[in-house]
This record gives structure tokens, sequence and C-alpha cells, in this order.
């Protein structure tokens, strides 16, 4: 871990001074100059592009995060879908409070399904 830090602040002090570089060499009028920067500019993004293998980075890992991330997305999107549905019907957003007087009953059944039961039917019309 101590490395990883090592390396991190290494990488930042090099992308700062490739940052330099680039805003002079944007801001260089003289061919002469501009040529001299985009020289020293490409070096320093070099040393900086050789620097990132030693993040021992792994491609297949990076896609795996990805998808993992995207299947979280998609519940969540389900779960705020599901929240509104349910302000719709009149529900509260908190489905542990009770509803109506027969609320409680079904909270204290075991059954998962007499509660979604119950959210069910007092989402149809009457």
């Amino acid at each position: 871990m101590r490395d990883l830090r090592r390396l991190i602040k290494m990488i930042r002090t090099r992308d700062q001074k490739v940052d330099v570089k680039y805003a002079l060499w944007q801001k260089a009028q003289q061919k002469g100059r501009k040529l001299k920067l985009q020289r020293e500019l490409a070096k320093l993004s070099a040393h900086l592009q050789e620097m990132f293998p030693r993040f021992a980075f792994k491609q297949k890992v990076a896609e795996e995060m990805i998808v993992v991330a995207g299947n979280v997305h998609e519940k969540f999107k389900a779960s705020c879908r599901l929240i509104e549905e349910s302000s719709i019907c009149g529900l509260p957003p908190s489905a542990g409070r009770p509803l109506t007087p027969n609320a409680p009953r079904f909270a204290r059944s075991n059954s998962s399904s007499a509660w979604s039961e119950r959210i069910f039917t007092s989402c149809l019309p009457n």
C-alpha cells in the first residue's frame, strides 16, 4: 500500500509537469519554441506512460468490474421504479410502516407473499 501511495505521488507530479508543458506549448507563438516544447512534452508524456504498467492494471478485472457495476445500476434503477410505483399507488416509500389497520397482521406474517399481495391489491383500482 505504501508503494502504491508513492507511485500515485510520482504520477501526480509528472502529470502536473506534462500539464504545464502542454499549456506552454499551446501558448507558444514561435515555431522553433513550439517544436522544442512539443519534443519535451512527448518525452514527459512517454515517461508518464511508462509508469502505468507499475499499477499492475488487468484489463479482464476492469471489464468484470464494469459488468458488476452495470448490474448494480440496473438493480438500483429497479428499486427506484418500485418506490415510485408504490408512491403512485398511495403507499408510503417505507414499506416497514403500517399502511392500514390490517397491515400489522401482514407484517407479523413470516410469509413475504402476504405482504406483496397486500401491496399489489392496494394498487388495484376500487
